[in-house]
């Protein structure tokens, strides 16, 4: 409970002082006990006494919980009798008996070495990892996608522990890994993870806290190592590239700063096809960005074995030895070792490497190869035609074709509504798709339609100022549709 300041008790009249905060954590009162058992098609091995060496791994979204284990076998009882895939099972309790199934995964590698058993795998999730998705949906919850997916390919996988997230995706996938999937679903706000019953769970970041274990330093905690504030994940600007119509470019570009980093630059570039609006691209790249402003603290720290701890919990810790002030830090993954009966705890995320960095630019420079933007420009707006919209001369919208033409005669013009920006825009590109626009002319106003300048639509850079973008495009014959057109800006 809060305790005054001393000096201030029975002074009359005075304001006291700032309650000082006391925290005070109550051990459990039993230590932690571990069952482990190897199930097969026709028996069930109690392993927990003949384990010379072992672990367990879990986390959530960032993999697929595994395990290793060295089991003395001199007689061969168990290396004669399991078999690849054979499932391993582990209960892990505080009191007198473990009961509770923590833990459930499958054997994909076994061997001997002299006395002992071999065996690794990873948990029961990975049945979830290797599918691949065929799936489309418009204007629906992320937690809804998530929900139909599993139904209609994972039999044996529930969803009961699948919070809502209202966000609204169209998407369509082809033959996509449903991992990848999961990695757009999760975006920077959400963790995902299957349990030991394969039920999946889904729900925002820092929202689930484990309530019974805890870190304290001189009663359970054992060692830290390299606890530390990270740069290496700060990001200077974060770009998103979505689906747009047509193949133009939808970009959203984030603010842009490098005053954390004095002065160096480190930019993100992120493609998200389930993006197809430019709101939604903001957002994605505004929420990435300011995710990454805050230096994150890392590092591992290892205690007494923490039975209760789930995937994607927060646990509260306090080592001041270790400068680890009292607080609910988020852990990003941890391992179970036994018999030596310890947790390590990843704190926030493991370092970044150079060849991790370099090996994420080479992905995304292999997934922009159909988003050329070789004139560096930040942001785009496009009409695709979907809905009626803008000021007519001759021309009209065929929505249900999604096209823009002329209302039969030889010619008009259509311009677009207005678009209000906050800082005057530097450069331009105008990109223009449709069939027969031999002839069609497109103009660009940055005040509100004021004066025009004409513009090429061949990716031609065209440096301009303004905040108030409008577009004119004059169609030249009867024949010509347009299929979509987009103005990507610089500021």
């Amino acid at each position: 409970m809060p305790v005054s300041n001393l000096s201030s008790i029975g002074v009359k009249g005075k304001t006291r002082s700032k309650p000082i905060p006391v925290h005070h954590l109550i051990p459990p009162r039993f230590t932690a006990i571990v069952k482990i058992q190897i199930v097969t098609d026709s028996n069930t091995y109690d392993i927990t006494d003949f384990i010379e060496d072992g672990s367990w791994t879990d986390g959530a979204t960032e993999g697929i919980g595994s395990f290793s284990f060295k089991i003395l076998d001199p007689n061969k009882t168990y290396s004669n009798n399991v078999s690849a895939y054979d499932t391993i099972k582990i209960y892990i309790d505080y009191g007198d008996s473990a009961t509770t199934l923590r833990f459930v995964g499958r054997i994909e590698r076994s061997g001997r070495e002299d006395y002992a058993f071999l065996i690794s795998g990873r948990s029961e999730g990975m049945v979830v990892i290797g599918k691949n998705i065929n799936y489309s949906a418009t204007e629906k919850k992320k937690s809804d996608v998530l929900k139909e997916i599993i139904a209609a390919n994972f039999s044996t996988v529930t969803v009961t522990n699948i919070e809502e997230n209202t966000s609204l995706v169209n998407v369509n996938y082809s033959e996509v890994p449903f991992v990848d999937i999961i990695n757009e679903m999760n975006g920077s706000t959400h963790a995902f993870y299957v349990d030991s019953d394969l039920d999946v769970h889904y729900f925002e970041k820092g929202t689930r806290k484990n309530s019974t274990e805890a870190v304290v330093g001189e009663i359970n905690h054992i060692s830290t190592e390299e606890y530390s504030l990270d740069s290496e994940g700060i990001i200077t600007k974060v770009r998103v590239y979505g689906k747009g119509p047509e193949d133009i470019p939808l970009i959203a570009t984030s603010d842009s700063s490098t005053s954390i980093t004095n002065g160096i630059i480190k930019e993100l570039i992120i493609k998200d096809n389930s993006l197809i609006t430019f709101e939604q691209a903001q957002e994605r790249a505004d929420s990435e960005y300011l995710l990454s402003q805050t230096i994150p603290k890392i590092g591992s720290v290892k205690s007494l074995l923490l039975p209760t701890i789930q995937p994607g919990e927060q646990i509260y810790m306090f080592i001041p030895m270790d400068n680890i002030e009292p607080n609910y830090y988020n852990i990003q993954s941890y391992t179970h070792k036994y018999p030596n009966f310890e947790t390590v705890l990843t704190i926030q995320q493991k370092r970044i490497n150079i060849p991790k960095i370099i090996s994420k630019g080479i992905v995304n420079q292999s997934r922009l190869v159909g988003e050329p933007n070789p004139n560096d420009m930040d942001s785009s707006i496009i009409y695709d035609f979907s809905s009626d919209t803008g000021d007519h001369s001759s021309t009209e919208i065929d929505t249900e074709a999604q096209i823009l033409k002329t209302d039969g005669s030889a010619s008009g013009t259509w311009i677009s509504p207005v678009t209000t920006l906050t800082s005057n825009v530097t450069a331009t590109e105008v990109r223009l798709k449709g069939n027969k626009l031999s002839g069609t002319e497109v103009y660009i106003s940055l005040n509100g339609g004021t004066t025009y300048s004409p513009t090429q639509f061949s990716g031609n850079k065209k440096l301009v100022s303004g905040t108030r973008i409008v577009l004119k495009v004059a169609i030249k014959s009867a024949d010509t549709e347009v299929k979509a057109i987009g103005i990507l800006y610089k500021l």
